[in-house]
């Protein structure tokens, strides 16, 4: 089946879906230039012409390797990356005499490389999960892909190759009948025969040339995960997860001869030209050598590796005589083939098998003894983070590598704050417990072996902190910050729309807004009389009648009531009006606080919120991978750019298209987002001998309060401070600061019983001490040094809704 693929070119095209999916946003921090593995290697390719060894690695980048080196030399034969990829690299081929590479990855896609520039200059999106393996036929310079999605694609890499701008559409050819995922394919060198094999623990054979399955075969007994043809399309090796190794012949459709040197699952395979002996190994971490000629040997022990191998490939340089071993490791070893290799090697080989009979107890006399225990060579290998930890201030990451480093990371600068060499990782995250809890804002990923930091719409913009919990040299501390959206602005600060101005709607005046109920009843919750204010307001007084007659003078709700009606038929409801009814009844505090809170003009773009944005805080380095996808488990990588890159004409115009809007809110039209309120009630503590039920009979929503999460303990004392005492320390002419020293020594604020420390904030205390749902409830005491009671008559409880100001 014929299949037309749109928007090849590039990072891969095709406008936006009319219901666009959630997506994320994640960033890699690492250095500038990564030349070892950092993972695992899924698979090799070595290019005969160049001498060049290709590693595809589990860190998403592909490795270009000069292995014409002597062993003498000193200098790292790293080459060159080919960055694109966003997660595992599975499999590579080299096509057209080794001028492209195609490769297949777990972000769903196949990318097409130029070998010489080592640029990605195709993105192959038809995938729609894992992309697990590729096929190569040479004489016919076609590839076939297969992965999780059950599906196997057929490519013409010439009509790849030549994919312009104007030209971007490419016709692929599916293989359909896989009812499980595909874990290898095979291909001969004319294309006439394809063999794939996966989950379902059989072989099916195909005719790509028609696009038809030809044979089924049956026999392994779990999944089958390395296949190999003969150049003709007759014979086929397989391995799999069964532990044996088969050998297939498809002029008669069985199976000619099955070896079971392995303990367990074999993984990979290779064979010679000639097809006349095969290696294999897998998750025993052994490779074994096996002849296939009549009367040849069978399961030869070459050599032990130190973990699970997961590709091999004979070296064409040194004639088929050396072996290059990929495995879990994050380094690449080669081995001899032949047991005649060199002298020098067999003596290396004999004094280790003496060192080893040395220091190593025999148990088992029938255990075969590895030929070779020493490799020829060894590309070198990075580190590989293992574990993390998140420290509970939301901006470091303390991680713990396979050499055992513990490193410290700074997630706002996306990059290596303090390595702490070799020490326990849990007791490094102990030493740095901050007092203070802060809401995940991202998540971490270590999948590649490298920290990644992800973040989405769900919890990105949660964590508001004041300027002093952090450590942003330019950040005041009583500034309230979000962590996520200054992250954004960062990692998006190179591109070109989000300089450009934002077109805005001067808000109205304060005095022609009207205000809302949930402002007016905190606003005037200082007066009583509330028949007197809604005559001075302009009621009518049947209004205000009916009002008391249906609340049975509830103040409360007879002041909502009133209010309400008041919105509905006044036509000058605004603040400007209600402060001078307020002042007109005597109530000039009152009419103060609504004017300072409510009556002022709107900022200017100096001191409005949305200039926080504006002000930069820090910056991420400019070589930070940076990759939009979507949000599913397997989400498509939409687009990957590196940070200082996003300038470009061409990332400008993917960003375009390709970045959520919940981004775009943040980075282009420089909106804050919103901060998160908490409902908690505040009471007054009742001594528990003295309880008796007592503090059940509250009546419920009494002294209910809201407030933004961030609020200090400091400031709910002084607010209770100003419900015990009132305006006594203004009567007495001390200070805001005095008084702010004074309520501290004489109210304390509790929670369950345990008295809570001033510089704490709400969120803390409830995700530390009250830790249940529904309401917190706080309370308040005075201390016992206190011996002043003036005004306790005002400790009576409000009902309804009220508002603490930060």
């Amino acid at each position: 089946m014929a299949r037309r693929t749109g928007g090849m070119k590039g990072y891969g095209g095709g406008g936006t879906a009319s219901h666009e999916p959630r997506k994320s946003v994640s960033f890699v921090i690492r250095d500038p230039e990564e030349q070892l593995n950092r993972s695992g290697v899924n698979h090799l390719c070595i290019d005969p012409l160049s001498s060049r060894l290709y590693t595809a690695g589990r860190d998403s980048i592909i490795r270009t390797w000069d292995i014409s080196q002597s062993k003498s030399q000193k200098k790292c034969p790293w080459v060159k990356n080919l960055e694109h990829h966003t997660d595992w690299v599975n499999d590579l081929v080299l096509c057209i005499d080794g001028k492209y590479i195609m490769s297949a990855s777990s972000d769903t896609t196949l990318k097409v490389w130029d070998a010489t520039r080592g640029t990605c200059s195709s993105t192959l999106r038809t995938h729609k999960d894992y992309v697990r393996c590729l096929a190569y036929s040479r004489e016919r310079e076609a590839v076939a892909s297969a992965g999780l999605d059950k599906s196997i694609y057929l490519w013409d890499i010439k009509t790849l190759t030549a994919l312009t701008a104007a030209n971007n559409t490419v016709t692929t050819t599916t293989l359909e009948g896989h009812k499980d995922s595909v874990y290898s394919l095979a291909m001969n060198e004319g294309g006439s025969v394809l063999v794939s094999g996966g989950t379902e623990k059989v072989l099916r054979v195909w005719d790509p040339r028609s696009c038809t399955k030809t044979m089924k075969l049956k026999g392994h007994m779990d999944n089958v995960r390395a296949l190999l043809l003969n150049s003709d399309g007759t014979l086929c090796l397989s391995g799999s997860s069964d532990g044996t190794v088969r050998l297939w012949s498809l002029g008669q459709q069985r199976c000619v001869e099955t070896f079971r040197m392995h303990e367990e699952g074999v993984w990979a395979l290779a064979v010679d030209p000639d097809f006349q002996t095969f290696y294999s190994g897998g998750r025993e971490k052994k490779v074994y050598a096996t002849e296939l000629t009549p009367g040849g040997q069978e399961g030869v022990l070459l050599f032990c590796e130190d973990a699970p191998i997961l590709d091999l490939v004979l070296d064409p340089c040194d004639n088929f005589e050396s072996i290059w071993v990929a495995t879990t490791n994050t380094w690449v070893n080669k081995w001899p083939t032949h047991p005649t290799f060199s002298e020098d090697m067999l003596e290396d080989q004999e004094e280790g098998s003496e060192e080893m009979m040395e220091d190593t107890e025999v148990t088992d006399i029938d255990e075969p003894s590895p030929f070779f225990t020493k490799p020829l060579s060894t590309l070198p290998g990075g580190s590989s983070i293992r574990e993390y930890r998140i420290l509970n201030n939301k901006q470091q990451v303390l991680t713990c590598d396979s050499n055992g480093e513990v490193v410290l990371w700074d997630v706002l600068h996306a990059c290596r704050e303090e390595s702490l060499g070799k020490v326990d990782l849990d007791k490094e995250v102990v030493k740095r417990k901050g007092r203070l809890y802060v809401p995940n804002w991202f998540s971490v990923e270590v999948k590649t072996g490298m920290l990644t930091i992800k973040l989405e719409e769900s919890e990105c913009f949660s964590s508001w902190v004041m300027g002093n919990c952090t450590q942003l040299e330019n950040a005041s501390a009583d500034i309230k910050l979000n962590l996520g959206a200054l992250m954004l602005k960062a990692l998006f600060e190179h591109w070109p729309s989000t300089h450009q101005p934002v077109a805005q709607e001067k808000p109205a005046s304060p005095l022609k807004v009207p205000p809302s109920l949930e402002e007016l009843m905190p606003a005037c919750s200082g007066v009583s009389d509330w028949a007197k204010l809604g005559a001075s307001l302009g009621l009518p007084e049947s209004d205000i009648d009916n009002i008391s007659h249906t609340h049975e003078d509830d103040a409360e709700k007879c002041k909502e009531a009133l209010f309400k009606l008041w919105k509905k038929g006044a036509e000058e409801a605004t603040w400007e009006r209600l402060a001078e009814v307020l002042d007109s009844l005597e109530l000039g505090e009152v009419a103060g606080s609504v004017r300072e809170k409510h009556c002022k003009q709107e900022d200017t773009p100096a001191t409005s919120p949305t200039s926080k944005l504006n002000v930069k805080f820090f910056s991420v380095p400019p070589h930070t991978p940076v990759i939009l996808a979507e949000s599913a488990d397997c989400g498509t990588t939409l687009m990957r750019f590196l940070c200082g890159d996003a300038s470009g004409s061409h990332e400008s115009r993917q960003l375009t298209t390709y970045c959520p809007n919940w981004v775009k809110d943040i980075t282009c039209q420089k909106k804050l987002p919103e901060h998160h309120k908490m409902n908690f009630s505040l009471l007054k503590y009742v001594e528990p001998e003295e309880r008796g039920g007592k503090e059940s009979k509250d009546k419920k929503g009494s002294d209910r309060l809201s407030a933004q999460d961030l609020l200090s303990i400091r400031k709910v004392q002084e607010f209770a401070y100003q419900k015990v005492y009132g305006d006594e320390g203004k009567r007495e002419g001390k200070g805001e600061e005095e008084r702010k020293v004074d309520c501290g020594d004489c109210l304390e604020i509790l929670c369950m019983d345990q008295v809570l420390d001033p510089e704490l904030d709400l969120r803390t205390v409830k995700h530390s001490i009250w830790k249940s749902g529904g309401d917190m409830r706080l309370f308040y005491r005075q201390k016992e040094q206190r011996t002043d009671q003036t005004n306790t008559e005002n400790e009576t409880s409000k009902e309804g809704m009220c508002s603490v100001d930060s």
